[in-house]
């Protein structure tokens, strides 16, 4: 079933109750999909049909919503934009990406204007402008486009990474993205048609549109709101809230928001956590603060978007449950196979051994687009991804993820994972955000640094931090410097932008300048 079929039956089962919202304008469902089949047919009439591109350079909006189920109505590939990349990254992906059209907002045309400098042959369409309520009028009464449902194996989406690798690439997603996982997503996460999901990650990362078609796709009330801490807790109390999906960096500054404005969050029934692992205080504290079970996932749109995941409730968190199991990521889904690997031989790992994390998936990438020999890279003939991850499987399955293999520290021969530094610092009682990367080492070749944005009000005692650390790890592992930061630079999706840090720390500290223990 794609989520196309589902919503056509909320619209036959259910036309009249309230599907989405952006805060100022509710559709029902049946309004939802007439609006839809308006785009797509206006879509037809100028040409743009099966196989084309359809670039959405939108922010979360009613309107993307509404495009984003046209475009398959008619067989196009959606593509959504990062908003937050530079214009010169965005030509890059336009250039790749070829698009038939290209959807623009108010805000962002100057942005999508920059990039196009060279011209593009795509046809411009600004959602807010006349001519773009124009373009709709002119397909009123032309034949409708919409035909037989794609078929699972049929391109629906091309989602651009978020460039935590370099170059974004584009991974090309089928309906069984979503049509194979989400179905067991809906009755494991318990969503009905009287739930109600906030939408608060931003729709060009999987895991932000992944939640949006699972909320659709269940028939749940969905209410689009900014990834703002404050406005997140007011809405959820307000609007009675009772599924969410965040990132840990975003839970984190939810949390420090719930600390100085306390509101009432009772009704949130199961939170969906994922992008990298959630600080073991960080989930304590929220189990404690919203008093829902927690789903601790992992995943990558080359994937589907979801490998494994495990539900925690309060109860496990705060008794019966050791540290490793509450930073576990959870047990494959359902028709998922994981294999951890050695990145060199290829071989498969013992169990409780670490290394590279390959997945098979009836959900998993059709490939990147444009790019057949980085496809044949990361993707074999039996169906098996190299994620470009971390990570081993217990003997009882779980898997726990370690992090990307590019972020491993090498210091002196020993292998130093930065999440198990990072989920030590962050339970210092005045840092807020943690990562920890590596630094050219004269003697070491690398060791860690760790850099830290302090809890609001609270001011970072670097020595104090330090001493925190090495109570508590081995010696090697504990960083050399710590460089206190306002905020920490994130990808698109919440994370966090390690790249810039490990430059920011090459540049900053000479290998001559490194302090700290002298030895690993």
């Amino acid at each position: 079933m794609t989520f196309l079929s589902s919503i056509a039956r909320h619209v036959r089962h259910r036309p009249d109750a309230e599907a989405i919202s952006d805060g100022s304008t509710i559709l029902s469902w049946a309004e939802l999909d007439a609006e839809a089949d308006r785009i797509a047919w206006a879509m037809s009439a100028s040409a743009i049909g099966e196989g084309d591109r359809v670039a959405l350079a939108v922010r979360n909006s009613l309107d993307f919503v509404k495009i984003m189920i046209a475009g398959a109505k008619i067989r196009a590939i959606v593509v959504p934009l990062n908003w937050r990349l530079a214009a010169r990254e965005l030509d890059q992906i336009l250039k790749s990406c070829a698009p038939a059209a290209i959807f623009t907002s108010p805000s962002l045309e100057s942005w999508v204007d920059e990039a196009l400098m060279d011209g593009s042959a795509a046809l411009r369409i600004d959602i807010n402008s006349d001519a773009y309520h124009d373009w709709l009028d002119s397909a009123a009464g032309h034949p409708s486009p919409v035909g037989d449902m794609p078929g699972a194996s049929d391109p629906c989406l091309i989602m651009y990474t978020s460039g935590s690798t370099g170059v974004p690439k584009g991974v090309v997603m089928p309906h069984a993205t979503f049509s194979d996982l989400l179905p067991r997503i809906i009755e494991e996460q318990r969503f009905t048609s009287e739930s109600r999901a906030l939408q608060i990650l931003p729709f060009f990362h999987i895991g932000g549109l992944g939640w949006l078609v699972t909320a659709l796709m269940a028939g749940a009330y969905s209410l689009l709101n900014e990834a703002d801490p404050r406005s997140i807790m007011e809405v959820v109390e307000r609007e009675q809230m009772t599924h969410l999906c965040v990132v840990p960096t975003l839970l984190g500054a939810m949390l420090e928001e719930q600390r100085v404005r306390p509101r009432g969050v009772k009704s949130v029934e199961m939170i969906q956590c994922g992008g990298s692992p959630i600080p073991e205080p960080h989930l304590r504290e929220a189990a404690g603060s919203f008093e829902s079970s927690f789903v601790t996932l992992y995943g990558l749109s080359e994937a589907g978007g979801l490998v494994a995941h495990q539900e925690l409730t309060p109860q496990q968190i705060f008794k019966g449950l050791d540290e490793a199991r509450l930073l576990a990521s959870g047990r494959p889904v359902e028709g998922v196979e994981v294999d951890v690997r050695d990145p060199v031989t290829g071989d498969s790992m013992s169990p409780g051994q670490i290394g590279e994390i390959t997945v098979r998936s009836p959900a998993r990438m059709l490939g990147y687009s444009g790019q057949p020999e980085q496809t044949r890279s990361v993707l074999d003939e039996d169906g098996w991804l190299r994620t470009g991850d971390l990570g081993f499987v217990d003997s009882t399955g779980l898997l726990t993820v370690k992090g990307r293999l590019k972020d491993l520290i090498i210091s002196g021969g020993e292998n130093i994972y930065p999440a198990e530094i990072e989920n030590v610092l962050v339970d210092h009682p005045a840092v807020a955000y943690a990562a920890v990367v590596g630094a050219p080492h004269p003697k070491w070749v690398e060791a860690p640094v760790a850099i830290l944005v302090a809890q609001e009000g609270k001011s970072l005692d670097v020595e104090d931090v330090r001493t925190w650390v090495r109570e508590r790890v081995a010696t090697y592992k504990c960083p050399r410097e710590f460089v206190v930061l306002d905020s920490m630079p994130q990808l698109g999706g919440g994370k966090t932008n390690r790249p810039a840090l490990r430059t920011m720390v090459s540049a900053t500290f000479s290998e001559s300048a490194m302090s700290g223990p002298s030895a690993p």
